[in-house]
C-alpha cells in the first residue's frame, strides 16, 4: 500500500496534471496496480538509487522498488504510468502460504536508514 501512496504522491507533486488514476488487477499469482497521470512526464532512471540519508526528497522510485516485486515506469511529455506488481506467495505442500522471510516495510526501512 505504501508503494501506491508513493506513486500517487509523485503524481500529485511532480506531474502538474489535474487528474490521475489508479487501477487494480488481482489475480491468483499477483496483484498489479497501475497509477497513471496526464502530467508533464520525466525521464525515468533505469534503476532508482536511494539518495543520501539526509536527503529530503527523491526517494520515491527507490522506495517503490523496495516495497514491491516489480516496478515499471513509462513517461512521455503527455503523462506517466507506474506499474507496481506484488507477487502473491505460492502455497506450500500443506496448502498454507509460506511465512514471509522479511517484510517489504523492513526492507524499505533498511534502505531509508542506509543499511
Amino acid at each position: 500500500m505504501q508503494a501506491v501512496a508513493e506513486a500517487c504522491n509523485n503524481a500529485i507533486l511532480h506531474a502538474a496534471g489535474e487528474t490521475f488514476s489508479v487501477s487494480v488487477n488481482v489475480q491468483e499469482t499477483a496483484c498489479t496496480l497501475i497509477i497513471s497521470d496526464l502530467g508533464r512526464g520525466f525521464e525515468p532512471p533505469e534503476h532508482a538509487r536511494m539518495p543520501s540519508p539526509d536527503a529530503v526528497d527523491h526517494r520515491g522510485l527507490a522506495l517503490m522498488e523496495a516495497l514491491v516485486d516489480h516496478v515499471k515506469v513509462s513517461s512521455t511529455p503527455a503523462g506517466t504510468t507506474v506499474v507496481l506488481v506484488h507477487e502473491t506467495p505460492t502455497a506450500s505442500p500443506n496448502g498454507r502460504p509460506p511465512p514471509p522471510a522479511t517484510s517489504s516495510l523492513a526492507r524499505s526501512e533498511r534502505l531509508v536508514a542506509g543499511s
